[in-house]
């Protein structure tokens, strides 16, 4: 079955924190969420990256994404997309860890996974640049709540 994961993260630089935000959608089922990185994170792309592991495992571990399915997950960083599909060279630890537990669902579930970059803070309104506005909003208000914590 083919699933769909839209994903956004929000970083602040100063107190190095984040959070994210995820919508899921299959015939199974769709869901939203996000939450507050748990420890701090160094750069956006950091956030970026760890924002796609999280939220495919949220895909799995509440069953919208079931062994054998193809995901395609759409983010608004590049740079996370070609971490993932290793055209970048020279990996933080933090990026090596990511691809680990990406890799490691990935096999787990025997999952096929594309990406596709979505323009984000786009004014468009179409379903996909709506649902990015949404992660975007939900990542925000983590990534403050976790800012709150370490001022």
């Amino acid at each position: 079955m083919r699933v769909t994961i839209i994903t956004d993260a929000s970083f602040c630089p100063n107190a190095h924190v984040g959070g994210y935000g995820y919508w899921i959608a299959s015939n199974r089922k769709r869901i939203a969420g996000g939450g507050a990185f748990k420890n701090q994170i160094s750069t956006s792309v950091h956030a970026e990256i760890f924002s796609i592991v999280n939220a495919l495992w949220a895909g799995i571990k509440s069953n919208c994404i079931l062994d054998g399915d193809e995901v395609l997950i759409q983010t608004d960083c590049i740079t996370a997309i070609e971490t993932f599909t290793t055209k970048r060279k020279n990996l933080s630890k933090q990026e090596t860890d990511a691809i680990t537990y990406f890799n490691m669902a990935k096999e787990e579930q025997n999952l096929t996974i594309n990406f596709r970059h979505v323009k984000g803070h786009s004014s468009v309104g179409n379903n996909r640049s709506i649902s990015q506005r949404n992660c975007d909003r939900v990542a925000k208000d983590h990534m403050r709540t976790q800012r709150i914590k370490y001022k």
